[in-house]
């Protein structure tokens, strides 16, 4: 039951749609596993589900989605749910993907500036205990999603978690921190390897009534560069 508390994204499709929503399971005071359904895109309210059983890793889930019945079959693994489903008349395989989340202690050794020799370079940051990537080549921002250590992935967009696109896997640790990233997005592979490709210093200056602080990242390498200035309260990074 351990292993399927939580959220899991997933999505359904039909003969002229895709249907995108995310699980949450949680025991109970009594040992049964209860469950909600929601879909971001049409709004962040959750609702329970209509039936769920766990038996071993063997689940079946009942909600209903877009007016219709949905009914998911499966196992439940450490990496996926891998289930068949039925929503009203359309039928078919899908796998269910965990939205976990890691402590800010725990995401920061993969944090840094990973390059290689061909002009690709990616930024990895921590920001209110969760972990985000820049890839400077295609301008691409978004989230990575632990699948467990070392191994991350990232949805389309902010609200869309299923099919991955992106894939971030980290090896070779020293002293703490992850020296190599095996990064994937859209087809593209790269084979990184952590860099300095920038300086980082703190700056601080008064202003009525606070004080303004935040940190000046500058580029290696002969300038000008053109300079951003990321608003509080903007998003996660």
């Amino acid at each position: 039951m351990q292993l399927a508390a939580g959220n899991w994204a997933g999505l359904v499709r039909t003969s002229n749609q895709t249907i995108y929503f995310v699980l949450q399971f949680t025991p109970d005071a009594g040992g049964l596993l209860r469950g909600t359904i929601r879909f971001p895109l049409e709004s962040e309210q959750a609702q329970a589900l209509s039936r769920v059983d766990l038996r071993g890793s063997a689940i079946h889930i009942e909600a209903t989605a877009d007016g219709m019945p949905l009914v998911l079959t499966g196992n439940v693994m450490e990496l996926a749910i891998r289930a068949k489903y039925q929503l009203g008349r359309a039928d078919g395989l899908t796998t269910l993907l965990p939205l976990r989340t890691m402590s800010r202690s725990q995401l920061l050794p993969y944090t840094g500036d990973y390059a290689d020799n061909n002009g690709d370079s990616v930024v990895v940051a921590e920001s209110l205990g969760a972990l985000y990537y820049f890839d400077r080549r295609s301008g691409r921002t978004g989230r990575l999603y632990p699948l467990q250590a070392g191994h991350f992935f990232g949805g389309p967009t902010w609200l869309i978690f299923q099919p991955p696109v992106v894939r971030a896997d980290f090896a070779a640790f020293t002293a703490g921190k992850a020296r190599n990233l095996n990064f994937r997005l859209n087809g593209r592979a790269l084979q990184l390897r952590r860099q300095s490709i920038a300086t980082d210093a703190d700056v601080r200056f008064p202003a009525p009534g606070a004080t303004i602080a935040g940190t000046l990242r500058v580029p290696l390498g002969q300038g000008p560069f053109p300079a951003m200035l990321l608003i509080a309260g903007s998003n996660g990074q």
